[in-house]
């Protein structure tokens, strides 16, 4: 635990303070406040992982945990770096903003929920174990993947809040092609170990977005 709690204030210091280096009056923007904590509660919530764990999962995962770590790291920072550099009015707080706060409060708590639910199941790489249960109450009735869901809504809430225009591409972009690919290998480990039982599950739920994907 507390190696995870050092790498959450070094992702926070590098990717939600290290944009405002030269706009130190922002640091204690309530803005920043809100999205720090924010980050620090989604990165607490990323299950740690090693470099031989990696090594062990490296044929299921092919590194779909880094490049979820490098896409989200990505939205972040550049987010944070519009809202500091180009956006106009960064204390503004219109609908636009609401509707970045109302999900980055619903993704952050979809995605704590779905991590409590699958336990130690919810893992960094994609990994099956034979004791591997298939969890289909909570918010697994209406989706597969709702941890990512929950990460997704919550990331694309950051450039909104802000009140960004161009980074809610960026991260929208970023995010949808880390978790597509990350979905598609653990959604054949899934296939594999659960067989019919996995695909009729399929056939009644989405993976990542109700009514969308």
């Amino acid at each position: 635990m507390r190696s995870k709690i050092i790498f959450t204030l070094f992702a926070v210091a590098i990717l939600n303070i290290g944009p405002l280096l030269f706009k130190s009056d922002l640091i204690l923007h309530f803005k920043t406040i809100i999205l720090s904590v924010a980050a620090a509660i989604l990165w607490l919530s990323q299950p740690g992982f090693s470099a031989s764990e990696m090594q062990i999962n490296k044929q299921k995962d092919k590194l779909s945990v880094l490049i979820i770590l490098f896409c989200s790291s990505l939205s972040v920072f550049s987010a944070v770096s519009e809202w500091a550099y180009v956006t106009e009015n960064k204390s503004e707080i219109n609908i636009v903003t609401i509707i970045g706060l109302i999900m980055l409060v619903a993704g952050i708590t979809i995605r704590v929920v779905s991590i409590n639910i699958l336990g130690k199941h919810f893992t960094a790489t994609v990994n099956i174990d034979e004791k591997h249960e298939l969890i289909q109450k909570g918010p697994y009735k209406f989706v597969r993947h709702p941890g990512y869901s929950g990460a997704f809504i919550a990331i694309i809430g950051c450039p909104l809040f802000l009140n960004n225009l161009y980074t809610v591409f960026v991260a929208t972009a970023a995010m949808g092609i880390a978790y597509y690919i990350r979905i598609n290998l653990e959604e054949e480990a899934l296939s594999g170990h659960f067989g019919d039982a996995y695909k009729a599950y399929q056939k009644r739920t989405h993976r990542l977005l109700p009514f969308i994907w």
